[in-house]
């Protein structure tokens, strides 16, 4: 079959350029003399604004976009008749817009008519598009006496967009172009900003023209840093150091040469006034955040995705005590009039006693320096209107220092005192009323004042302890990486302003001062590697009638690079992240067994792959990644033979590591669950000797730590019995009860 080419010829009439200079920005159609040829997809060139850094010379340039079939387009200049000395040089820049999807052309030459069949001449072959405005020269002398027309060729199949812009036809000049007059800033000139500066200069006012400009900027006396070449007369620079005296200059050029002895000027730039209002990132959310939570406790989380250098709008109250956080370390700067003027700054959390009524602006940023991240932080606030109440007495009680591997988790007690409170009846015996606390960790190695913190575990009531003092105590280091962090308390009374608790060297607890009453030091080391890291040695399975019959708390913390072979599913990185952990279990007379795993405060995404047959020639029954409750493994088998021993393997997707809870269970084993309403076990946390009884005979009680190692035994054959924990570590335990036919693990605190 014949192909048709089908072309759309903007004609002028036939007028032959001296010169012309086009840089597309006079209409979003063809310029008077240019020609769109429209030989493939449906989308041919088209001039107009396109996408951010679209244009070499804003706002427009000629473009071309995508299409699923080969382009076969053309852009055509006017008619050329070439000129010595007048018109014999041909120069343009082009782009291509997405270095993942790259555009190539070629330039064609016609001596004839700007018709595809009449471009029989190739000027430059087909290449790929630089992905940078480059600009391009053609030596038109060749062809000095004739009328031609130059053809930009679009050829690709399927990419992005392809740009031409800034294309001219003139004659090489014979010299190098006189120096730029720089204007702004003035040479000397002070308290120049150094979030955005904007530099200016002048084209030479006599000599031969400059084709551009490298701008050059930093601190030495002749600059060296080239900023980059351009065309036009102003350059935006960012990001420059407060307090700093830099130099440009700014060099005109030509296909001659380069201007010689032009001026370099200085300026020096503000200093910090402590408080960012720029955002490069804009506003987000889009949306005005309102609450209606100034309750003085609940965290009113604004966004979990926002960046450095961006803010926020916060509807707000006079009136109202606003506790801001950003981040861990972030500046935060509140703004009433749009960002205009600072209401309030300082490093997060930052309080501030709203005298406004109206949306604010929330900015944060990395430092006094305004630098924008784009990486997720939080933007939150508590807000109400708080007493002026504080308690008489706060401490941090007990320890000092504490030091657990990752995954496990210690206690922290603080004790607070207010006369007439806690040294009364209720509060003498009871808990008092009025009082919330906390116990705060700190980031990784920032010994720090607790009241810029953002980790803060709600402590409960210590009922045990009665004295003039009521105790709060709280869990914490079980979801820490490897590393030293700090750790106090927090109480508040009456919905009063936060104080803080610390203690000294003695052991002697009061009011966090920073220099005598400090922080605690809590030490998480690196996980030992747990029993059943290898597939050799699996922790065995007690299968009940549902999943809370006997389900095990575990953790692939310490976990080494598996030695099996790369399971069939959830694999991704597995090869050089995955960390496993293997278990078995043996199928009931059902010939039926359900493996599940779930969270426990740690892990939050495992995968699960079940086997038959031995460690040394694994056979999969099957695979899973996400069946069990949101991101947990479940995996119901059927038909299989009674007796049976499967092993598990359960790693966290993409090489995440944590504590997880696992279970076998069928339906069948229902007659022998474990009764909980009629078993007890007091006190927890314990400090010497667990007590333990049951409405059946209990046959044993193990204790094990939480990399699975069995660390006591004891046989009672009693429905009661106690054992004596006092030599462990302290830390979390699970112990795990037998009767004759059914188990049941507890987790118990050791202290």
């Amino acid at each position: 079959m014949k192909k048709i080419t089908l072309f759309f010829l903007l004609f002028f009439g036939f007028v032959a350029s001296a010169q012309f200079s086009e840089n597309f920005d006079a209409a979003t159609t063809a310029p008077p003399g240019w020609t769109v040829i429209n030989g493939g997809g449906a989308n041919g060139f088209i001039f107009g604004v396109g996408a951010p850094g679209s244009a070499f010379s804003a706002p427009n340039a000629a473009q071309i976009n995508f299409n699923a079939t080969a382009h076969d387009d053309y852009l055509v200049t006017p008619a050329i008749t070439v000129t010595a000395g007048l018109n014999d040089r041909l120069t343009y820049y082009v782009k291509n817009q997405d270095p993942l999807f790259v555009e190539s052309y070629e330039v064609k030459l016609s001596s004839t008519t700007p018709t595809a069949d009449a471009f029989t001449v190739t000027v430059t072959p087909v290449a790929e598009a630089p992905n940078v405005w480059t600009q391009f020269t053609i030596d038109l002398t060749p062809y000095l006496g004739q009328t031609i027309y130059i053809g930009f060729h679009a050829v690709s199949a399927d990419q992005f967009r392809l740009l031409f812009d800034d294309v001219v036809n003139d004659t090489p000049p014979a010299l190098a172009p006189n120096c730029a007059t720089l204007t702004t800033p003035a040479n000397g000139a002070v308290d120049a900003p150094y979030l955005s500066l904007n530099l200016a200069w002048s084209a030479p006012a006599a000599g031969a023209p400059a084709a551009s400009y490298d701008v050059y900027l930093d601190t030495n006396i002749d600059p060296t840093t080239l900023l980059g070449n351009q065309t036009a007369l102003t350059r935006t620079v960012t990001d420059l150091l407060p307090e700093t005296t830099y130099y440009w200059k700014v060099v005109a050029k030509n296909s001659a040469g380069d201007a010689v002895g032009c001026s370099v000027f200085s300026f020096t730039t503000m200093t910090i006034p402590g408080y960012c209002l720029n955002a490069p990132f804009g506003q987000w959310p889009t949306a005005t955040f309102t609450t209606a939570n100034c309750d003085g406790v609940t965290v009113n989380t604004v966004t979990t995705a926002g960046y450095a250098g961006e803010y926020s709008s916060v509807q707000v109250v006079s009136g109202t005590t606003y506790f801001f956080s950003s981040g861990t370390t972030d500046l935060i700067t509140i703004s009433t009039d749009g960002g205009v003027t600072a209401a309030a700054f300082g490093t997060t959390p930052l309080t501030w006693v709203s005298n406004y009524t109206g949306a604010i602006r929330f900015y944060s940023h990395l430092s006094e320096l305004c630098e924008g991240e784009d990486v997720n932080r939080t933007r939150s606030f508590v807000c109400g209107i708080l007493s002026e109440e504080t308690p008489d007495y706060a401490n941090l009680q007990f320890p000092s220092s504490a030091t657990v591997s990752q995954g496990e988790s210690t206690i922290v007690y603080a004790q607070i005192y207010h006369a007439g409170l806690t040294d009364v009846e209720p509060g003498l015996s009871g808990q008092a009323a009025g009082i919330q606390a906390w116990i705060g960790i700190s980031p990784v190695g920032a010994n720090t004042n607790p009241n810029t913190w953002s980790n803060w575990v709600l402590a409960t009531h210590n009922a045990g302890q009665v004295s003039n003092n009521d105790e709060y105590q709280a869990s914490i280091g079980d979801n820490l990486t490897p590393g030293t962090y700090y750790y106090a308390s927090r109480f508040r009374l009456n919905d009063g302003q936060f104080v803080y608790g610390g203690i000294n060297s003695n052991d002697e607890g009061n009011f966090w001062d920073g220099t005598t009453y400090l922080s605690g030091v809590l030490t998480v080391t690196p996980p030992p590697v747990p029993n059943n890291d290898e597939c050799a040695t699996p922790t065995t399975l007690t299968a009940g009638a549902v999943f809370t019959s006997n389900p095990l708390e575990t953790t692939n913390f310490g976990a080494t690079l598996s030695s099996q072979a790369t399971p069939s599913c959830g694999a991704f990185n597995f090869d050089t992240v995955g960390k496993d952990v293997w278990y078995s279990v043996t199928v009931p007379a059902s010939g039926n067994i359900t493996i599940e795993t779930k969270s426990n405060g740690g892990l939050t995404d495992t995968v699960m792959e079940v086997y038959s047959g031995d460690c040394g020639s694994l056979v999969m029954v099957e695979c899973d990644d996400d069946d069990g409750d949101v991101n947990f493994s479940l995996i119901p088998l059927t038909g299989r033979t009674a007796g049976e021993v499967l092993i598990i393997r359960v790693w966290g997707y993409n090489g995440t590591s944590g504590n997880f809870a696992i279970a076998a269970y069928d339906a069948s084993l229902g007659t022998n669950d474990f009764d909980s309403l009629n078993f007890s076990s007091y006190p927890n946390p314990v400090k010497d000797v667990l007590n333990v009884s049951y409405i059946q005979n209990i046959t044993s009680v193990e204790v094990f730590n939480l990399l699975g190692q069995k660390v006591i035994t004891k046989t009672l054959n009693s429905n009661e019995g106690q054992i004596d924990m006092n030599s462990l570590s302290n830390g979390t335990y699970l112990v795990k009860v037998a009767t004759e036919n059914a188990t049941k693990t507890i987790k118990v605190i050791k202290q």
